[in-house]
């Protein structure tokens, strides 16, 4: 009884069998390791964040993340950042495809010191905003609620844009430099954005088109709606249709303002209202400037038509234009298409 394994001769199996049993251990430890990673590393085509989430979690319905920005780098391009409950969820800079989306609570990001709420930056990516309220909190300098860089569409439908403060700052402002750019705005308000609601000024040589849809921008500085071409024959265009643009009598304001020195630059308003804008209601600047209105009242303005430059505003032949201090006049009356 007292003499040692290896006397019996049993010394080599016994390490041979621990040493067998080590390695399948470390082999299982190894493989398990590889499993738990994957999930963190794999990015779901659909998160989730919460007012009480936290970045450190999957973002997954049931551990939900805490901020946009937690949850974008788990989010796959082309993927959904869906909002559970209300929050603020923070700034966000967009480089790929994604979708926000906050429409059924209270879904909002406070955009100060001169961060923009969101900041769309991505050459091809189609972005899609729904239901956010984005607040600029009138700092100075302000911040804006949206700034389009680089992108091929933009979204944004079912939000509250608002309070982007003094300087430049603006509701939504594309200023693409790379890449042309769709804008698509519906059942969305913009308001008391000192720089402006929406302002567009791409860079020589690209083009953007806008489409406006049942959008309300309000008491915004400088220009409600704005078109701008660069000095390169860049093409813009836009359409505004069953909305409402008011100044709310914010000194030096214009309504709709195309400015084509050069280039063009085409807006059509259908069913619309301007109103309340010191300045201009229209104005249309440049030979390449052309405003063509239909079906829709422009009152309560300092000039309700102003064309300069060789600029156009056309009507259709059925628009109200009432109660500005000075009317001005329409270059042309086209028939309906």
């Amino acid at each position: 009884m007292g003499l040692c394994a290896r006397q019996l001769g049993w010394g080599g199996d016994i390490m041979s069998r621990i040493t067998n049993r080590l390695m399948m251990l470390i082999g299982a430890l190894f493989a398990a390791s590889i499993l738990y990673a994957s999930p963190a590393a794999a990015q779901a085509t659909r998160t989730w964040i919460s007012g009480v989430g936290d970045d450190v979690n999957p973002c997954s319905r049931t551990a939900p993340c805490k901020t946009f920005a937690g949850a974008i780098s788990k989010t796959a391009a082309g993927g959904e950042i869906d909002c559970l409950d209300p929050g603020g969820f923070g700034t966000l800079t967009i480089t790929k495809s994604i979708t926000l989306d906050c429409r059924e609570t209270e879904g909002s990001i406070l955009a100060s010191g001169g961060i923009s709420g969101l900041a769309i930056n991505g050459a091809n990516i189609v972005v899609i905003v729904r239901g956010l309220a984005i607040n600029g909190a009138g700092t100075t300098p302000g911040a804006y609620g949206i700034h389009v860089v680089q992108a091929q569409s933009v979204t944004v439908e079912d939000s509250y844009i608002f309070g982007s403060g003094s300087g430049a700052a603006r509701g939504i402002g594309v200023d693409n430099t790379t890449s042309n750019i769709q804008l698509f705005v519906s059942n969305t308000t913009i308001n008391n954005n000192t720089g402006g609601g929406i302002i567009i000024q791409p860079a020589s040589g690209f083009s953007a088109g806008v489409e406006l849809k049942n959008v309300r921008l309000l008491g915004n500085g400088i220009s409600a709606f704005a078109l701008s071409t660069a000095s390169g024959a860049t093409a813009l265009s836009a359409t505004i249709i069953d909305s409402q643009i008011a100044g709310g009598g914010i000194a030096g304001t214009s309504g709709v303002v195309a400015k084509a020195p050069s280039g063009t630059a085409t807006i059509v308003i259908k069913s619309s209202s301007i109103s309340g804008n010191p300045t201009y209601g229209i104005n249309s600047n440049g030979a390449g400037a052309t405003v063509r209105v239909g079906d829709t009242a422009i009152t309560n303005n300092g000039t309700a038509l102003n064309a300069v430059s060789s600029g156009k505003i056309e009507s259709f032949g059925d628009n109200d234009v009432t109660g500005n201090s000075n009317p001005g006049a329409f270059t042309a009356t086209i028939p309906h298409s």
